[in-house]
């Protein structure tokens, strides 16, 4: 089994943002999809970087999460029937950080996954890189009136390198 670490973020300076904010969905956010969808970002890493490379990832995300604030929420039914991406003081995005790069496990490498041009049916199981429930699609879960997270991040280390895979409500 893996190892996992899973972390709760807040946006840097947290502690001074309104009780709750609210930013009603436009007209064109209904004609979308409510769908997750997922990108992968791969890096070629030294095992001696690893170590830093996950704190690294989880203080840029914080500071990124406090310039792109309504990531860190949920989308909510307004009083009047339509919908806004609602951020409260204490709202949290998920940030999980696996390693998949022990002897036991059979993940591929980092040069195997190059040699391959990227391609994603050489990654296996997209549920091992991925946040559930939100692997890609249109699902009853990313409703807006299933009150869906907005996004959720995962750094998985395999052998020479690290996929990092970033989740969004469309």
């Amino acid at each position: 089994m893996p190892k996992k670490v899973e972390y709760r973020l807040h946006p840097l300076g947290y502690e001074d943002d309104p009780e709750e904010e609210r930013l009603r969905l436009s007209t064109l956010d209904y004609l979308s999809a409510c769908a997750w969808n997922n990108y992968a970002l791969f890096f070629k890493l030294n095992e001696e970087d690893k170590s830093t490379t996950a704190a690294v990832l989880k203080e840029g995300l914080e500071r990124t999460l406090s310039q792109c604030r309504h990531l860190v929420g949920t989308i909510e039914k307004n009083e009047d029937g339509d919908h806004s991406f609602v951020k409260k003081r204490d709202s949290t995005v998920g940030f999980t950080v696996q390693w998949l790069d022990s002897v036991e496990d059979t993940f591929p490498s980092f040069s195997d996954i190059e040699k391959s041009n990227f391609v994603s049916s050489g990654l296996g199981d997209p549920i091992v890189l991925s946040v559930s429930p939100m692997t890609y699609g249109e699902k009853p879960e990313c409703s807006a009136n299933a009150s869906p997270v907005i996004a959720a991040f995962q750094a998985n280390f395999i052998p020479g390198g690290l996929i990092f895979n970033m989740h969004s409500h469309q």
